[in-house]
């Protein structure tokens, strides 16, 4: 029979029989690492063909530890591919949201400072209509919400 080098790492080779020279990777690398790691996110010929950077993310991965600093920026570096791009609607800045977090118009520090506060006074389409007639008219943007935000307190008296 001939042998193949995997090439997971081409560290090892395994045989294989006249009519399977189209496998690439030996039996335990494909159910130890492509079915069980990455069979649902990357099609077969996919893996194979980006196979040096998929290694290099799953020694990554292997060698962060649960707790620490670097795995959260790993994390979030790993995911932006994964998340949508967004514009905030108060000040412009851009940020990520999950693919399931596309409703979200505001970035992190914008949703403090506006969102938060009117929350108990308005729904969230109540809300972000308010805060996009409050960017449009172009006036001061913080006094203009802190009256919204005064007519809010003194209606629910």
């Amino acid at each position: 029979m001939p042998t193949m080098k995997c090439v997971w790492d081409n560290s090892h080779k395994y045989e294989v029989s006249g009519n399977e020279q189209y496998k690439t990777l030996c039996k335990s690398c494909y159910y130890n690492i492509y079915m069980k790691h990455y069979q649902s996110i990357y099609p077969f010929y996919d893996f194979v063909k980006n196979i040096k950077a998929i290694r290099i993310q799953h020694q990554l991965k292997e060698m962060i530890d649960e707790g620490c600093d670097f795995k959260a920026e790993f994390d979030l570096i790993t995911n932006k591919i994964k998340k949508t791009h967004m514009k905030c609607l108060m000040d412009g800045k851009e940020y990520y949201v999950s693919e399931n977090e596309e409703f979200r118009f505001l970035c992190k520090e914008c949703f403090k400072k506006y969102y938060l506060p009117l929350k108990p006074y308005f729904t969230v389409n109540e809300i972000e209509t308010i805060l996009t007639g409050i960017k449009e008219a172009g006036s001061d943007i913080d006094a203009a919400f802190e009256e919204v935000l005064k007519n809010a307190k003194e209606n629910t008296k």
